[in-house]
């Protein structure tokens, strides 16, 4: 950070031929220094790493140049439903203490006001745009406003969360192409799959917020078509359960029926029709007719097609809506 001002009330020595001397720093004591500070920090420090990162220089036109390293954490609020795609603003505020507008007016350097270091690398953002102006926040003190506009970098997240959840869900439909019959290896396959998710959920370093992200809404959709499987999966075994069933009382019913119809004589056909005994089927419903052709290996077959194209499109949407909005 660097401060700028004229003292006319100084004096340069004249002894000197210098364009600038360097000042003690006790002069801070015995000179007149701009009360600055930063509104909206939250805790800052001069850097001392051998000695205090600061120094005061005198130039013969009376202006005075007060440099120092200083490390400060400022408060910024972000918005994070877009989480991890977002981009965030960040604002830094310096205003006057004590001196109003008409005594003191803060000005950025027009040469060299905010300016990022060559060294200065952040894991988790890409700085966008450093921007600088006026802030109007208070109309009785000069005030000064740096803004710096960064967006996340998604890559771990793609890395570590989107590709393995996406790998589990596919893992999830292959239970699909597993006989009905093979109970222990589609449930074992649904659990699994499940467990993992729910784990990778966890694991997946979000934010507290008391809203939904847009991560959230990836993984409770994984989880929704995880989830959804093993009931397509109940829905087949229950199915094939029931027509197991209906195919022995089946079986059995025309057993009983051949039985009572060689017990009956020849000569006895007409009168048992004509008593009662002889019944027309009745015709088959519409919807008895489709339902008919209800059946697990046709569910199955139809969750192979219907399940995939349904997550592709999930995915299609979230990434239209939610990647760089």
């Amino acid at each position: 950070m660097t401060k700028r001002w004229t003292d006319d009330r100084l004096m340069f020595p004249d002894l000197n031929d210098e364009e600038k001397v360097v000042l003690d720093l006790d002069w801070r004591k015995r000179i007149w220094m701009p009360d600055v500070f930063f509104e909206n920090s939250i805790e800052g420090h001069v850097q001392d790493t051998i000695i205090p990162n600061m120094f005061i220089w005198l130039f013969r036109n009376m202006t005075i140049q007060f440099t120092a390293r200083i490390s400060v954490e400022f408060s910024c609020h972000m918005d994070l439903r877009l989480f991890p795609h977002d981009t965030q603003e960040c604002d830094m505020i310096i205003m006057s203490l004590a001196h109003t507008g008409d005594e003191m007016q803060l000005m950025w350097d027009k040469d060299n006001n905010i300016t990022q270091g060559e060294h200065i690398v952040l894991p988790q953002f890409e700085i966008v745009k450093i921007s600088s102006g006026d802030c109007k926040k208070d109309i009785r003190f000069s005030c000064l406003k740096g803004s710096v506009m960064m967006t996340r970098r998604s890559g771990y997240y793609i890395t570590n969360v989107y590709i393995p959840t996406s790998l589990i869900v596919f893992m999830s439909m292959l239970s699909f192409w597993i006989p009905p019959d093979a109970v222990p290896a589609r449930v074992t396959l649904g659990v699994t799959s499940l467990l993992t998710i729910v784990t990778k959920q966890y694991q997946a370093s979000l934010p507290n917020v008391s809203y939904i992200v847009a991560l959230n809404i990836w993984l409770s959709a994984c989880i929704g078509f995880v989830f959804v499987s093993l009931l397509e999966y109940a829905t087949v075994i229950a199915l094939h359960t029931r027509l197991k069933k209906l195919s022995k009382i089946n079986v059995s019913t025309i057993n009983e029926h051949v039985k009572v119809v060689h017990k009956v004589y020849p000569r006895d056909t007409r009168s048992i029709r004509n008593g009662g005994m002889y019944r027309k089927p009745k015709k088959e419903t519409f919807w008895a007719k489709h339902l008919r052709k209800i059946t697990p290996e046709n569910i199955d077959y139809a969750s192979r097609i219907l399940f995939p194209c349904v997550f592709i499109s999930q995915c299609s949407i979230y990434w239209a809506v939610y990647y760089h909005t």
